[in-house]
């Protein structure tokens, strides 16, 4: 090789290497400075909801510990006591090693780490695509999540929705590799938490019947185990627990944005109007995997994914608007289709439903009040936005077509 060819290829690998270091300086400089941010952000919010949850679980599980009925446990300020199944409880066992500040510092240190994977299930691949920084999209739209209301009250309550949809989605990530253990995240989430038991629907809708083999008996051993060392708290939540939805709470309840809650706010009811609330729901489930089902088929994981936790969302009795954590993604699938499709209505789409749930119209008014028809069709609109918005989503949510090869011209031109 001449000498003036040496050095010139010595000087362009040199180049590069400098490139590549200031590239990584940059990026380094960017996600130092995101996580002051959100430092600053977290220690300004969480205190402002006194994780509430978290101290039913502390309370709830610490006395189960010494030997009380776990689900007799009411708490002093608002009568709430704890819902979830036994195996729920020993999963959140840890929280009671510590006093009750230091449990809120872990947990909100676990729903951060949650929240952080979620969005690298959902943006890395989209990221890559493009060539981006993942760390630094990631800590940018986490940053932007930080504000919608799901994923602040989750964590300023001390509640566990990002770790539930983190272990759901890491089966989403599982699926799109092959992996043989694609469904244990969701059957552990379905066992701590009931609501993710649609996914294990989806997955046999879908035809995946290995990962959901996998859910169900990741779910089954798990609540097996629980009967085993906890024989009576089981016995007394899936006989009477388990029936008693009035034990969260009222349905009418304006943080209720399911569709059994928009129900009754529309007629003014405690309760829900049964049959019209089975037909509607069996409607909005049939609706939900038959569109998941399309955007499989597709090729499109993320937009079933969020369509099918979204519907869990509107079918179940009780979904307190911080459990639509599955905003998230659906947000992301929105912006990605805009960007992809150059669509400018899809676009606005995203930029809506973002900004309602950073927003939160259902508190302009006053939840407590007699009456949900106080304050008129304005009231009504605003206090039922959430579960609208979440029945439109699992209707119209978007997904991306399947990427086929393309002729570089028409048939009948290559037949000529």
């Amino acid at each position: 090789m001449p000498l003036e060819l040496r050095s010139r290829t010595a000087t362009g690998t040199e180049a590069s290497t400098v490139d590549r270091v200031r590239k990584r300086r940059r990026t380094l400089v960017a996600v130092g400075g995101l996580c002051v941010v959100w430092a600053a952000a977290l220690i300004a919010a969480v205190p402002f909801y006194r994780l509430y949850d978290l101290r039913i679980y502390h309370n709830a599980i610490a006395g189960w510990l010494d030997g009380d009925d776990l689900y007799a446990y009411f708490q002093a300020n608002n009568g709430l006591g704890f819902t979830y199944p036994p195996f729920g409880a020993f999963f959140l066992t840890p929280i009671t090693a510590w006093p009750m500040w230091a449990s809120g510092v872990l947990t909100t240190v676990a729903g951060v780490f949650a929240l952080l994977a979620c969005l690298y299930f959902i943006v890395a691949p989209f990221a890559r695509e493009r060539a981006w920084s993942v760390p630094v999209v990631v800590l940018t739209v986490g940053l932007a999540a930080l504000a919608i209301e799901p994923v602040r009250q989750t964590l300023g309550y001390g509640q566990i929705n990002l770790v539930l949809a983190a272990m759901v989605l890491a089966d989403m990530a599982a699926l799109r590799s092959g992996s043989k253990w694609a469904g244990l995240g969701i059957g552990l989430a379905t066992a701590i938490k009931l609501t993710p038991a649609l996914f294990i629907v989806y997955l046999l809708v879908a035809r995946r019947w290995r990962a959901a083999a996998v859910a169900t008996g990741t779910t089954l051993l798990a609540w097996g185990i629980a009967f085993a060392v906890a024989p009576g708290s089981s016995v007394t939540y899936w006989g009477a627990v388990f029936w008693n939805s009035a034990r969260v709470g009222r349905a009418d309840f304006t943080p209720n944005q399911s569709l059994a809650g928009f129900l009754a706010r529309l007629y003014d009811r405690t309760d829900t109007p049964l049959l019209l609330w089975i037909s509607f729901g069996l409607l909005m489930l049939v609706l939900g995997l038959t569109r998941a089902l399309a955007a499989h088929k597709a090729g499109d994981e993320l937009s079933a994914f969020a369509i099918i936790g979204l519907t869990a969302n509107v079918i179940s009795p009780i979904s307190w608007s911080h459990h639509l954590v599955w905003a998230v993604p659906a947000v992301a699938v929105l912006v990605f289709n805009a960007l992809e499709r150059r669509s400018r209505w899809i676009g606005l789409a995203a930029v809506a439903t973002y900004t309602l749930f950073v927003v939160s119209p259902i508190w302009f008014f006053d939840p407590w009040s007699n009456s949900h028809w106080t304050g008129g069709p304005l009231r009504v609109a605003a206090e039922n936005s959430f579960a609208v918005a979440i029945i439109v989503l699992v209707a119209a949510l978007p997904h991306s077509e399947p990427r086929r090869t393309r002729l570089p011209y028409p048939r009948r031109t290559l037949a000529a």
